[in-house]
C-alpha cells in the first residue's frame, strides 16, 4: 500500500508539477516572515526545495497535497453513490443500518418487482461511467474471491480428502505429461513464466472436470448459503476483505452456472487437492 501510494505521488508530482507547487510556496514566503511566523516560513522553504530539488522521493507536503486531493475525490464519489441510491429508491442512512442479508432481501425484492427493476435498469444506463465501475469493482471482487482459500477461517468451503483423493492419478498424468513436454524443468533453475504456465494449461482442464462432476446443483445451493453465512460473519466482525471476498466467489457462482468454466469452483477444487498431494509427497507416492 505505501509503495503503490508513493508511486501514485511520483506519478501526479513530474517536474513541471514539482516546480509549479515549490514557486507557489516560496510566493507566500514574504507573508509569512512579515507576520513573524518564522518557523512557518522555515517550514515552508524546506517544503519547497524538497519539492523542486528531490525529483524522485516524496515528501510530506506532497503527500498531504495528494491527501487532500483523494479526500475530495471521495467526497465525490461518496456524494454521486447516494445519490444513485435515492434513484434507485434507498435511503443512503438506511442502508448504513442494514445488515448484508437485509440488502440481499432488498436486492430480491426489486428484482421481483418489474416497476423497480426497470427503474434500477434505467438508472443505470443513464450512468455508463457509474454502470462500468460497479461491474468492474465486481469482476474483482470475483478475480479475489480465491484468497478466501487461502484463510483457516474459510477451510470449511474446502473438498474433504475422501472426495478429492480419486482426483490424484488425473491430476498426476497432466502434471507427468506436462513435464515431459518441458525437459527445460529442473529444480536447479529460477522459476520460469512460461514453463509455470504450461503447467497450469495442463493441470487446470482436471480442475474443470472435476467441479463439474463434483458441483451438482444439490451441492451448489448449501455453498452458496455457507458463503452468505460467513460473508455475513465477516462483515459482522468488521472484516470488509474477507466479506468481499466472500460477494465475490458468491456473485461468480451466480454468473457462471457451469462448474467447468466457473473460476472459483475451479481454486476451490485445486486449494482442496493441495493437501492431498502434500501429503502424498511426504509419503513419497
Amino acid at each position: 500500500m505505501v509503495q503503490t501510494l508513493r508511486a501514485a505521488i511520483l506519478y501526479l508530482a513530474d517536474t513541471d508539477r514539482r516546480s509549479q507547487l515549490a514557486m507557489n510556496l516560496l510566493l507566500r514566503l514574504p507573508d509569512y516572515v512579515a507576520a513573524g511566523r518564522h518557523l512557518d516560513g522555515w517550514l515552508i522553504q524546506d517544503c519547497a526545495h524538497r519539492t523542486r530539488e528531490a525529483a524522485e522521493e516524496s515528501n510530506a507536503f506532497l503527500f498531504q497535497m495528494f491527501s487532500h486531493g483523494y479526500d475530495a475525490w471521495v467526497d465525490e464519489q461518496r456524494a454521486r453513490d447516494e445519490k444513485f441510491l435515492r434513484k434507485v429508491g434507498l435511503d443512503p442512512a438506511r442502508l448504513h443500518n442494514m445488515s448484508l442479508d437485509e440488502i440481499d432481501a432488498w436486492l430480491q425484492a426489486q428484482e421481483a418487482d418489474p416497476a423497480s427493476k426497470a427503474r434500477m435498469e434505467a438508472v443505470m444506463n443513464s450512468n455508463p461511467n457509474q454502470r462500468a465501475q460497479a461491474i468492474a469493482g465486481l469482476e474483482q471482487m470475483e478475480r479475489d474471491s480465491i484468497k478466501l482459500l487461502e484463510r483457516d477461517d474459510a477451510r470449511a468451503l474446502l473438498l474433504p480428502p475422501q472426495e478429492v483423493e480419486p482426483w490424484l492419478p488425473a491430476l498426476v498424468q497432466r502434471w507427468q505429461t506436462a513435464q515431459a513436454k518441458l525437459p527445460q524443468l529442473s529444480c536447479d533453475m529460477p522459476p520460469d513464466p512460461s514453463i509455470a504456465k504450461g503447467l497450469s494449461d495442463a493441470i487446470w482442464p482436471v480442475m474443470g472436470e472435476m467441479a463439474q462432476s463434483v458441483f451438482k446443483p444439490d451441492r451448489l445451493q448449501p455453498l452458496g448459503s455457507q458463503l452468505r453465512k460467513y460473508r455475513s460473519e465477516q462483515f459482522a466482525a468488521g472484516d470488509k476483505i474477507a466479506a468481499s471476498c466472500a460477494i465475490g466467489a458468491i456473485a461468480s457462482l451466480e454468473r457462471e452456472e457451469d462448474p467447468a468454466h466457473n473460476y472459483f469452483l475451479n481454486a476451490l477444487c485445486f486449494a482442496s487437492l493441495r493437501p492431498v498431494l502434500h501429503a502424498a509427497a511426504d509419503l513419497g507416492l
